[in-house]
């Protein structure tokens, strides 16, 4: 950070610092990080708008945390997992046009229910065609459907070969490699690739 002339006394430099402070929310106490500036002849200390926001956002992040609700970086994972930009995820669950990037850098809170709603979405990636029809995204709903179809042909791939396979004539190593081919398939099922 430039160093900037203090506003108490006008003749000092303003040197940033970087401390711990203890932050107390619904009985759960913890160290958090605090940026700040002193001024190096009056001694006065200050925050620019950079340090109160990296200090608004570290609280914000602590207090979702106690509150059981997802963190900024969890945001981040959760709509990477799903395979959605920012914008999308707006337009899928709502908030606004910018909602997630708040989110995302713990400037805002999200709603308990914004919240449940990201987490089931998580969980059951079967919502998300509906998810996408509701909010008009088209294309985004013909991708989750790809990728769906694609699950379900290789699901039924895998059928097939352990009906052809037949229990008695199968050896170990097949029916590994069998087992390996169900669980690619599942996991694809379960895991929508929108991206």
């Amino acid at each position: 950070m430039k160093q900037s002339v203090c506003p108490i006394c006008e003749q000092g430099r303003l040197i940033a610092i970087e401390d711990m402070d203890d932050a107390e929310y619904g009985g759960v106490r913890r160290r958090l990080p605090l940026h700040y500036s002193e001024c190096d002849v009056c001694g006065s200390e200050t925050a620019t708008p950079e340090q109160t926001r990296h200090n608004k956002r570290a609280m914000i992040a602590f207090k979702k945390e106690v509150d059981g609700l997802l963190t900024g970086q969890e945001i981040v994972a959760l709509r990477k997992r799903l395979g959605l930009t920012q914008a999308q995820a707006a337009k899928l669950f709502g908030g606004g046009p910018v909602a997630f990037s708040k989110y995302e850098k713990d400037d805002v809170t999200q709603s308990e229910s914004m919240d449940k709603l990201l987490r089931m979405a998580d969980q059951i990636p079967a919502v998300m065609p509906s998810l996408a029809k509701q909010a008009g995204e088209d294309q985004l709903l013909l991708r989750i459907n790809e990728s769906r179809i694609r699950a379900l042909e290789t699901r039924r791939y895998v059928s097939n070969e352990l009906k052809q396979a037949g229990d008695s004539n199968a050896s170990c190593k097949h029916h590994a490699q069998q087992f390996k081919l169900i669980k690619s398939a599942s996991a694809m099922e379960d895991t929508l690739d929108v991206g």
